[in-house]
């Protein structure tokens, strides 16, 4: 929660001087509170969901690809779940990036869901690399809250840029369920 916590020059006419952003949990909950879930997977990565029934209701209420499986309004925010990493600095960036997810962002990253576009001048974003909270993205979350719908990073299409990530994730697969089948193979006597 810390990461999304800063002094951020938002730059806009509404707020032309900087702000004091403050993340925290309450014990009284003012919102619906989200739940975490650490859960051993092996190739799903970490993610927010929206609960079962919500789930593919999020792609008709936004148009987004994004959206299949977190259906986010600022009272649902979802459920937040994350691979048992052993990594304690992996685990703080990764739960911060999806703390984003939870506060109404969408990734900026080249994912399939983005047709392997990753948004312009988002490298540094912690919704691109897990890195730190840019002005925009505080930005958008604000948006978020106010218009009571999720904010997504431009993409764009490119059917060359598609199929070649589009392979890559396909090796990559094949390559994590080969050595999974390995792992698990018993030795033979």
């Amino acid at each position: 929660m810390e990461r999304w916590s800063g002094f951020f020059d938002l730059g806009t006419s509404d707020k032309p001087q900087p702000v004091t952003v403050r993340v925290v949990m309450n014990k009284q909950p003012v919102r619906k509170p989200f739940r975490i879930r650490v859960k051993p997977f092996f190739l799903i990565p970490a993610h927010v969901i929206s609960p079962f029934y919500r789930r593919i209701w999020g792609f008709f209420r936004s148009g987004q690809i994004e959206s299949m499986g977190l259906n986010w309004t600022p009272t649902q925010t979802g459920t937040m779940i994350i691979p048992a990493y052993t990594n304690p600095t992996v685990i703080k960036a990764v739960a911060a990036h999806e703390m984003g997810h939870i506060l109404g962002l969408g990734d900026a990253y080249g994912a399939f869901y983005r047709y392997y576009y990753a948004a312009p001048g988002t490298d540094a974003y912690m919704m691109h690399s897990n890195r730190q909270v840019q002005p925009q993205e505080i930005r958008m979350m604000i948006a978020a809250h106010k218009s009571g719908r999720m904010q997504y990073f431009p993409k764009s299409w490119q059917t060359g840029r598609f199929l070649t990530g589009l392979a890559q994730d396909i090796r990559q697969l094949c390559h994590q369920i080969r050595r999974l089948a390995g792992a698990r193979k018993k030795p033979r006597p």
